[in-house]
């Protein structure tokens, strides 16, 4: 509705009437109807039109009904108190350590190792990671977001690679200590110490190169002893079951043959170089006279020929005469002996040859 005057006085009173009071009239005022004075009178009133929530989070404004402004009310939620309201301030307490808790996520049982301790206020306690005083090869480091638990390559078991019969020197393990057999010497073997080495030596009592190309037998307790040497062509012969062997003075015999050729007026030409014993160490021809050196250490005993008789084909036996005889060198018996031969003496013809029989 317009109110227009020109003057102080309406000419004719609206319905419903105006009421005015002169004393409380003040700028931007409003007309209000009254229920009470069934008129309008002049009141001074706040205009509201909006509310803003600033910042973010949750607003606290709730609406607004005419020019009624609603907010929500403020509840406090677990371990928040708030204080008693005194001026334009609300104070807002909150204890976290009502709150904040700590657990082992495996408790496990007494003996497993909980880090959590306990929580005292605001202090959440743990235990420290260390290593025991008794412990050995472990060790315990730490970086910027990580704690290291690391063993020293304590050695936890021993085992022989080797196989077959031989006895295993791995004796077990005791704690950190693994246990070898001993290395003992037995019968005629000993073994030493030898820096880092264990030697392992045979004492079968050589005497170094003065026992070379000696015979060994075991002596009734076990142990292997040289057998002594025998005479020069002595026989080595058994004693029979457990009773071992000894050299024979028994005499033996040792048969050797070489060839010999003849020129064509039947006379000694030469020994066939191919056919002289191993025995033999110097063979030499001197017109029809043989003579040998040899190392068989006795005399020969006996000596005959088989000469080639080209005539009849066949071999024929004879033996040395009183002029082509067989003779031994004074003092050199064993070692030493001397053929006079031709070709009449073996059987066989002129410009043939003849392989002549010796028997020591």
């Amino acid at each position: 509705m317009s109110i227009n005057s020109g003057g102080s006085v309406f000419a004719n009173q609206p319905i419903p009437p105006l009421q005015f009071s002169t004393e409380t009239l003040a700028e931007d005022q409003l007309l209000v109807y009254s229920e009470t004075l069934q008129a309008f009178t002049n009141e001074t009133r706040p205009s509201v039109t909006t509310v803003t929530s600033l910042g973010g989070g949750e607003s606290i404004f709730a609406s607004k009904v005419d020019n009624d402004l609603q907010f929500k009310s403020l509840i406090p939620g677990a371990n928040v108190t708030f204080d008693p309201i005194t001026g334009d301030s609300i104070t807002i307490n909150a204890d976290p350590s009502n709150a904040i808790t700590g657990v082992n996520l495996d408790p496990g049982t007494s003996s497993n190792a909980q880090v959590f301790k306990q929580k005292v206020g605001f202090d959440l306690q743990f235990r420290t990671i260390k290593v025991d005083p008794g412990a050995k090869h472990l060790a315990i480091t730490q970086d910027a977001d990580y704690v290291f638990i690391s063993t020293q390559g304590e050695i936890n078991t021993a085992t022989s690679s080797g196989t077959g019969p031989a006895a295993d020197i791995t004796y077990g393990k005791s704690a950190e200590n693994l246990n070898f057999r001993g290395i003992l010497g037995g019968q005629q073997i000993s073994a030493v110490d030898s820096g880092t080495d264990v030697l392992i030596s045979t004492d079968f009592g050589f005497n170094g190169t003065l026992d070379q190309y000696k015979l060994l037998q075991a002596n009734p307790t076990g142990d292997i002893i040289v057998v002594p040497d025998g005479n020069v062509g002595a026989v080595l012969r058994s004693l029979g079951t457990s009773n071992g062997v000894e050299w024979s003075d028994q005499s033996f015999s040792v048969s050797k043959t070489m060839k010999i050729e003849f020129d064509g007026t039947g006379n000694l030409q030469t020994v066939d170089s191919s056919s002289i014993p191993a025995d033999f160490t110097s063979v030499t021809v001197v017109g029809n006279q043989i003579s040998v050196a040899h190392t068989l250490g006795t005399w020969p005993k006996s000596i005959s020929y088989f000469g080639w008789d080209s005539t009849i084909m066949k071999w024929k036996y004879r033996e040395p005469t009183g002029i082509y005889q067989v003779m031994l060198p004074t003092g050199n018996e064993t070692t030493e002996f001397e053929i006079n031969v031709v070709a009449a003496i073996t059987g066989s013809n002129i410009s043939g040859y003849a392989y002549v029989n010796m028997v020591f």
